[in-house]
């Protein structure tokens, strides 16, 4: 019914042209030629700014790009089998950036509370109960891949019960 690309799309926030075609090239190619849905986050190599683009654009033709945070999130609505699902989009959360955007008072928050905090803002907005989360995120306390590498002392981890509540 869709296909979810949880970010990391390019290898740096100003990705070289060949690669910005071969991404194009592919979301095309799904959207159009197979008639599915996409939907988009940014991760950490991203630009927020960049993934974001065109988005009111693209979503007409069922390419949901989700850029920069926001304090309101919205999802986006698909229908399947089993009926309506919500997807909600969670970038690649900054905690200073998360901390300004929903003005938490506190003097330093870290990923863990960051996350707390944008997915206590999805809750808020969610009216659905079926709804998935695609998020970029180092979760501890699950199974890792062999492609990971591990982050010295899991700074930016977050705990995999944060994401409770979703499909």
């Amino acid at each position: 019914d869709a296909v979810l690309i949880a970010g990391d799309i390019y290898d740096r926030p100003v990705a070289p042209a060949p690669a910005i075609q071969l991404f194009d090239d592919f979301i095309s190619r799904v959207a159009i030629d197979l008639e599915t849905r996409v939907v988009v986050i940014p991760g950490n190599h991203d630009s927020p700014e960049r993934i974001g683009q065109f988005r009111r654009l693209l979503g007409d033709q069922h390419v949901h790009l989700f850029g920069k945070i926001v304090p309101n999130p919205k999802p986006i609505v698909i229908k399947d089998q089993h009926g309506e699902l919500e997807i909600f989009g969670l970038p690649y959360l900054y905690p200073a950036e998360v901390k300004n955007l929903l003005q938490i008072e506190e003097h330093s928050v870290d990923a863990e509370q960051a996350t707390r905090a944008m997915i206590e803002k999805i809750h808020e907005h969610s009216t659905l109960d079926r709804k998935v989360l695609l998020s970029h995120a180092y979760v501890t306390g699950c199974q890792q891949s062999d492609s990971e590498q591990d982050i010295i002392g899991n700074v930016n981890g977050v705990p995999a019960d944060v994401f409770e509540g979703f499909s």
